[in-house]
């Protein structure tokens, strides 16, 4: 067939006979064009079909995928909630003798000095000075400096003036006064050679300062180096909060004081 095909085409396409040939062929092949082109347009249907179909699809998916989202986030946002409640119920149980206030950071101190933390609560809401205050999750972050109407200033454990007794989390026994270092760190100092004390030791509140409770976590020792001239020690100590990122506080005030 083939051969024979190829034998028309060099002989002619022109000559009687091929017309005569042609004429047949063309009427024989018009249903079976028709039938081709109908398909293609059938084919073209049902792709579009098919594209308004997945068009809709992800549509769908898109509206489901934004619904898991929100419900994610929800279920995120009651899980922070629960235990965020689940610690302050934690603090009031614990501090039985101590009213127990949230409040707001609402920045750092003058330029001079960041080492001053500025709260939303004040003496209209029954903040004093001295007042210990806490992280969300416990751990000592200072104690408030000043008072004002509706507002406070909190002196960090890295202010200059700030010295608090410091303790042993593991031997439960005083060790040291823990102080500011120039509102850039914090060390513990005075700290007896016979202390046994190491890099990783935990520090808490030894409870002999003035409306401070005893037992509060300051943080970890982090070196250990002798003070000179003398039999004694000191350390660095990595406090349990990161200042700019401190958003809430919590306030201790000693009831009936």
């Amino acid at each position: 067939m083939v051969v024979w095909a190829v034998a028309v085409v060099v002989i002619g396409t022109r000559t009687p006979w091929f017309q005569w040939l042609r004429d047949p062929l063309v009427r024989l092949m018009s249903p079976v064009a028709s039938w081709v082109r109908g398909g293609t347009a059938q084919d073209s249907s049902l792709t579009a079909k098919s594209k308004d179909e997945l068009i809709a699809e992800i549509e769908q998916l898109r509206r489901e995928r934004l619904i898991w989202e929100a419900a994610t986030a929800t279920t995120a946002t009651a899980a922070r909630v629960c235990t965020d409640l689940e610690r302050a119920f934690s603090l009031i149980d614990r501090y039985k003798s101590y009213t127990v206030r949230g409040a707001n950071v609402l920045g750092t101190g003058m330029s001079f000095d960041t080492s001053l933390v500025l709260v939303d609560q004040g003496s209209a809401h029954g903040v004093r000075p001295g007042d210990t205050v806490l992280t969300v999750e416990g751990a000592l972050v200072g104690t408030v400096h000043s008072v004002a109407d509706t507002s406070a200033y909190v002196r960090t454990l890295a202010h200059p003036s700030s010295a608090i007794s410091g303790a042993s989390v593991e031997q439960g026994t005083l060790v040291g006064l823990v102080r500011g270092q120039f509102g850039l760190s914090t060390q513990l100092t005075l700290i007896p050679k016979s202390a046994q004390l190491r890099q990783g030791s935990l520090i808490q509140t030894a409870g002999m300062d003035e409306a401070i409770p005893a037992g509060i976590v300051i943080g970890a020792i982090e070196e250990l180096e002798e003070e000179p001239n003398t039999e004694l020690l000191r350390a660095s100590i990595q406090v349990r909060y990161a200042q700019e990122n401190l958003r809430q506080v919590i306030i201790l005030t000693r009831s009936g004081s």
